[in-house]
Parts: C-alpha cells; structure tokens; sequence
C-alpha cells in the first residue's frame, strides 16, 4: 500500500500504472476528478473511508471502476461502461450513457438523482431510489433490470423504455 498524495490526479495516474500492484483507491473529504478514468482489469476500486466522502467528476469517459460507500456526482456528459456502485449516492447533472452499470444497496441506502437526460443500457438496479428533476426524463433501452426500486418523479416527464423487467419497482 502506498502513502498519501498531494493529489488526486497524481493517485489516479499512479493507479493507472501500478493498477497489477494495487488498484484501490481510499477517499476522504471531497475531491474533483477532470480526467477520464478508464481501467480494465483489475478495475479500479474507489471507497469512501469517511461519512463525507466525495468525487465531483467532470470527465467524459468512466469504465472499469467499482464505486463503494461515496457520493459520486457527475457534473458534465458523461459515457460510464462498465462500473458499479455499491452503497452510494450518485447525482447526475449532465447528460449521461450508462452502459453495464449496476448499482446495489446492501442497507437500502444507495440513491440516484437526475438532472438531466440519462439513458441507460444493459444495466441492473436493485434497491434504489431515483429522484427525477429533468424534464428530458429516463431513457431505458435494451435489457435493464429494476429490483426494490421506486422512482420519485419532481415533473412530469415519461420514462421511455423498449425493454424493461423489473421486480417490485415503482413510480411516484
């Protein structure tokens, strides 16, 4: 394990290169990520080790990287593939494509909020509570999945989907 650094740019660019020796990556406060985070395997895995962990990311590619216990807000458009977000509170403010995404709850806490337009491939959900607040909605394409999960609505735009299996989902 390596020691603290000045950065989060130089942590992640150290990841990037190390990721065969060490691909974890502990938050603590509040940090702002402009570069894109684009990990194979291993992934990279970012957990928050305090209540007030978070990530403000600007970037416009995410892939292969496995969130836990933070709060993730994405603050331009972004293209996130491949990743997954266990415990945490995500809101979107831009324009988003979420492709083999799954987002989980182990104690019903992980929420989504929507500020913008989200269309959302190949993905699983289980135990979430979205909060929609963009009048461009939620669009659902091909195999998405929705367990124990209840969508609030604050307008009053559709969900539009072309394949949806849910189980025990909700809207309000």
């Amino acid at each position: 394990s390596q020691g603290n650094f000045k950065t989060i740019d130089s942590a992640i660019n150290w990841l990037t290169f190390n990721k065969l020796f060490q691909n974890q990556l502990q938050i603590k406060g509040f940090y702002n990520i402009d570069t894109d985070l684009s990990f194979t395997s291993p992934y990279l895995q970012i957990s928050g080790n305090q209540p007030n962990a978070q990530l403000s990311i600007s970037s416009a590619n995410v892939s292969g990287v496995r969130f836990s216990d933070i709060m993730v807000y994405f603050t331009s458009t972004t293209n996130i593939t491949n990743c997954s977000f266990h415990n945490c509170h995500i809101t979107f403010n831009g324009a988003s494509t979420l492709s083999n995404v799954i987002v989980d709850s182990s104690d019903n806490d992980s929420a989504v909020i929507i500020h913008s337009a989200i269309t959302v491939n190949n993905s699983s959900f289980s135990d979430v509570s979205f909060t929609v607040s963009s009048a461009n909605g939620f669009i659902l394409q091909s195999y998405n999945s929705f367990t124990n999960s209840v969508f609030n609505y604050n307008y009053a735009a559709p969900i539009v989907s072309t394949d949806l299996v849910s189980d025990g989902f909700g809207l309000i």
